[in-house]
């Protein structure tokens, strides 16, 4: 019984109202597809995030986006746009970088989300 009423309680302070939205600009490119695949399959919503994709038609405007308030994250590449925003005070942060290499060609991303938006971190 006291085993079962542990289960019960495990999960803490879980509020029952779902958490503000996440929006996320998201370029039109092939290598976003396995975003969207972890958002058909719910993977976000299973750990209790609500995420919202914006398309955007160019990657370099998520930063002005970000700053202005519009998005809360992106999925970017460094950029003359973001080093811009950060060094004119956006409270902008790379929170995760990717590299791949190959013999013939160099890709980098990162993303990138408001200070405000994830004010724990």
């Amino acid at each position: 019984m006291a085993s079962a009423t542990l289960l019960a309680n495990c999960g803490g302070s879980r509020s029952d109202s779902p958490p503000p939205p996440i929006r996320v600009g998201v370029p039109i490119v092939l290598t976003m597809a396995p975003f969207y695949l972890a958002l058909e399959r719910a993977y976000f919503r299973d750990e209790g995030l609500v995420v919202e994709p914006e398309e955007v038609q160019f990657a370099g405007n998520q930063a002005q986006l970000m700053a202005a308030g519009r998005l809360d994250a992106g999925f970017m590449s460094m950029s003359p746009a973001l080093l811009s925003a950060v060094s004119r005070g956006a409270a902008l942060r790379v929170v995760c970088g990717r590299e791949y290499i190959s013999s013939t060609c160099r890709m980098t991303g990162e993303i990138a989300g408001r200070i405000a938006s994830f004010p724990a971190g």
